[in-house]
C-alpha cells in the first residue's frame, strides 16, 4: 500500500523461537502457550483462494467466502483479536526472555533483523516483466517439444500421462505394460469398426475391447525400459500407502531419477523436461504475483524447525542458479537505475574450516598462497583443469569434509549433474585421502 512501517519491528514468533526452538511458530500455538486467550482462527485456503468464515445468521450455519466478499466489521473484529493476541504474546514473552536471561540476546541479534525483513517486505524487489513474458512463452513452447520427443522416442500413447508418477513408474520399471485407454471416433469411421474393418483414423496398434455409442474401447501394448527398481516412492517408504504387500510404486522423483538412472537417455531427456517445466512453474509464479512492476514476498524470519530463514508467496529463495537457465531466469529480477544488486558470500567458508581445525601442510599451503582449493585439488588428484573439473571436485571435496565414502558420494555426484563410474569415484577418494 505504500506506508512505512514506524520500527523498530518486534516478532513474537521470534521471541518464542528464541525461549524454545522446539515451539510451532504459529500465533495460534503461540497464544496457547504464552497468554491466557484462545484464538478464533477463521482464515483458511482452498486452492488460489483465501476463505473467511463468517458468523452464522438467523440460525443459519456459520458459512465461509472468499476474504474479499467478508463482512468488513467482522474482518475488523478477526483483526482485532490477533492483534490483542499479539500484544498479549509480547508482552509476557518479554517477561519469559528476561526471566530466562535470553532477553540481551534476542534484543541485541535477533530483533533488529525482523525491521529488515519487514522492510525488504514492503519495498519489494524490481521484475522485469516484459522479459519475463517473453521468457514463458519461450519454456512453453520448450516443454511441448520435449514432451513430444519423449513420448516418441517412447512410443507412448497420447493420453500417457508423464506427470503421474503411477503411469511413469510403468514405463520405467517394466519390460511391457497394456496402457488401457479409449478413443473417440467420428460418424463413418464408428459404422466402419461396426461393420467388421479397420477406420484409417484408428492407430493399427490399438487393441479393441468395446465398441461404444462414440468411443472405442481398449488398450495399447507398449514396450517399458525394465530399469530396476531402487527406492520405493515416499507413501510406500513410509508405510502410508494402501497397496498390497509386493505391488508398492517405485519412487520416479527426479532426485531418485537422476542418481540411479541419469545414464540412461531416455531419463536424462526426461530430467530436462521436468527442469524446464519447473523453470516455467517458477515464471508463471512471479507473474501472478507481480504488483507495479516489483514482486512481494514473504519472509519468516523463523520458518523451518532449525530457525532458519524463509520465503513464500513466491518463494524468493528457490530461484534457480545452475546453468544458462538459471542465469536466465535470475536477470529477471533487476535493480532500479542507478542501483545496483550486492552479492555477500562467505569465501570457501568450509574448506578454510577444514584447513584451520586440521592444519593440514597442503590445504595451508593452498589458502596462504591464494590458490583456489577446488582448481589445485582437481588438478592434483585428476591432472584436469578447467570450470567443469573445478565443479566436480567441489562435490569431492565438501562430502569428504563429512565423511563422505563411496557410495554416498556417486549419490552426490549425482544429484549435482555428474555421473561418474563407481570405480572412478572410488580412485578418486583414495587420490584426495592421500593428498590431504
Amino acid at each position: 500500500a505504500g506506508y512505512d512501517i514506524q520500527g523498530p519491528v518486534y516478532d513474537v514468533q521470534t521471541m518464542a523461537w528464541t525461549l524454545d526452538e522446539r515451539t510451532p511458530l504459529d500465533l495460534e500455538y503461540v497464544a496457547s502457550e504464552y497468554t491466557n486467550l484462545k484464538m478464533d482462527k477463521r482464515l483458511s485456503r482452498r486452492g488460489d483462494t483465501i476463505l473467511f468464515r463468517c458468523d452464522s445468521q438467523l440460525g443459519e450455519p456459520a458459512f465461509s467466502c472468499p476474504v474479499d466478499q467478508a463482512p468488513v466489521d467482522q474482518l475488523l473484529a478477526y483483526c482485532e483479536r490477533d492483534l490483542a493476541a499479539t500484544r498479549e504474546a509480547y508482552l509476557n514473552l518479554t517477561d519469559y526472555l528476561r526471566v530466562s536471561g535470553q532477553y540481551g540476546y534476542w534484543l541485541e541479534r535477533q530483533m533488529p533483523y525482523s525491521s529488515v525483513l519487514a522492510d525488504i517486505e514492503t519495498r519489494g524487489i524490481p521484475f522485469d516483466v516484459q522479459e519475463a513474458e517473453v521468457t514463458a512463452v519461450e519454456l512453453r513452447g520448450q516443454v511441448v517439444g520435449l514432451e513430444d520427443r519423449l513420448r516418441a522416442d517412447a512410443k507412448l500413447p497420447v493420453d500417457f500421462n508423464l506427470q503421474s508418477g503411477a503411469q511413469l513408474a510403468l514405463y520405467l520399471f517394466t519390460e511391457t505394460f497394456d496402457f488401457p485407454t479409449r478413443i473417440k471416433l467420428e460418424g463413418e469411421d464408428m459404422v466402419t469398426i461396426r461393420s467388421g474393418q479397420w477406420p484409417k483414423t484408428l492407430p493399427f496398434l490399438f487393441n479393441v475391447t468395446k465398441i461404444g455409442r462414440e468411443y472405442v474401447y481398449g488398450f495399447y501394448t507398449v514396450d517399458g525400459r525394465g530399469l530396476k527398481p531402487r527406492v520405493k516412492a515416499p507413501k510406500c517408504a513410509a508405510g502410508e500407502c494402501e497397496h498390497a504387500e509386493g505391488f508398492c510404486l517405485p519412487s520416479t522423483s527426479a532426485k531418485t531419477l537422476r542418481v540411479w538412472y541419469g545414464g540412461d537417455p531416455w531419463v536424462r531427456s526426461f530430467l530436462e523436461y521436468k527442469r524446464v517445466g519447473k523453470a516455467l512453474q517458477f515464471v508463471q509464479s512471479w507473474l501472478e504475483a507481480e504488483h507495479n512492476g516489483r514482486i512481494y514476498a514473504t519472509f519468516k524470519q523463523t520458518g523451518t524447525k532449525t530457525g532458519r530463514l524463509s520465503s513464500s508467496d513466491p518463494n524468493l529463495q528457490q530461484v534457480p542458479a545452475r546453468g544458462d537457465l538459471g542465469k536466465r531466469l535470475r536477470k529477471l529480477f533487476r535493480p532500479e537505475i542507478g542501483k545496483v544488486f550486492v552479492h555477500g558470500d562467505y569465501g570457501q567458508l568450509e574448506p578454510r574450516l577444514m584447513a584451520h581445525f586440521s592444519q593440514d601442510p597442503v590445504l595451508l599451503d593452498i589458502f596462504h598462497s591464494g590458490k583456489d582449493i577446488y582448481h589445485e585439488t582437481a588438478e592434483r588428484v585428476l591432472g584436469a583443469t578447467g570450470g567443469g573439473s573445478r565443479d566436480l571436485m567441489k562435490v569431492y571435496v565438501l562430502s569428504m569434509n563429512y565423511g563422505a565414502q563411496a557410495k554416498k558420494l556417486k549419490q552426490l555426484l549425482a544429484e549435482a549433474g555428474h555421473y561418474v563410474p563407481m570405480a572412478e569415484v572410488s580412485r578418486t577418494l583414495e587420490g584426495l585421502q592421500e593428498l590431504y
